[in-house]
């Protein structure tokens, strides 16, 4: 079963299942995917995917190992995460202000 979590507007967001809690921050040109997650032997989340419209990128993760992933930024997208328990959840990326460029007046 999949499960949906909102991310906030700007900067950062942040999922909603307590248990499942994930953030996902822009770090440079890069999302920076933290969580707040048990990582043992029998409960742990076994990859961090990165799902744009034309690429998928993959952080398969172990237990005992830290709950986080970075990945280059390709636009908007969706971060999905898979617990062993759980199953998968998923969580738009932030929006992502662009600096304003000034026109020359004609």
């Amino acid at each position: 079963m999949l499960r949906r979590h909102a991310a906030a507007a700007r900067g950062g967001g942040r999922s909603e299942d307590v248990g499942h809690a994930f953030t996902v921050e822009r770090v440079d040109a890069d999302w920076y995917v933290t969580l707040d997650h048990p990582m043992t032997k029998t409960h742990f989340v076994s990859f961090i995917a990165y799902v744009t419209p034309d690429t998928v990128r993959l952080k398969k993760l172990y237990p005992e190992q830290a709950a986080e992933a970075r990945f280059a930024m390709r636009g908007g997208g969706w971060m999905y995460l898979y617990c062993n328990r759980h199953g998968l959840f998923r969580m738009k990326t932030p929006r992502v202000e662009r600096a304003h460029t000034p026109r020359l007046p004609f």
